[in-house]
């Protein structure tokens, strides 16, 4: 063998070589696409559970919103109740209904 086939061995070996870094590269590349795939699927997961998130919380603040509505609701028809049973109690007392003893129970009673 001269040295036009030590070259050509040569160039073999490296094209060998070659070839295996590009099966390597070629493999890791693969697994990249592979883990790039799943982070995808996990960030669209995320994003869906955000977005869950997000609707539950809206939900939650307009429960928020409508219970405290309620309550302010339920506080002026508890204040009109008192007005206007002060008003009926004055009313009473004006007009003689209520005797200035009290019952055992401490209240004032009917005349």
């Amino acid at each position: 063998m001269g040295e036009i086939g030590r070259a050509a061995d040569r160039l073999f070996a490296l094209a060998a070589r070659l070839e295996a870094r590009l099966a390597t590269a070629a493999a890791a590349l693969t697994a990249c696409e592979t883990e790039r795939a799943r982070l995808a699927a996990a960030l669209a997961a995320a994003e869906q559970e955000r977005d869950r998130l997000g609707a539950a919380l809206a939900e939650a603040e307009a429960a928020r919103k409508t219970d405290e509505a309620l309550r302010l609701e339920a506080a002026e028809a508890l204040d009109i109740a008192i007005a206007e049973l002060r008003a009926a109690a004055e009313g009473g007392a004006r007009d003689g209904l209520w005797r200035d003893d009290e019952d055992s129970h401490g209240g004032s009673r009917l005349g």
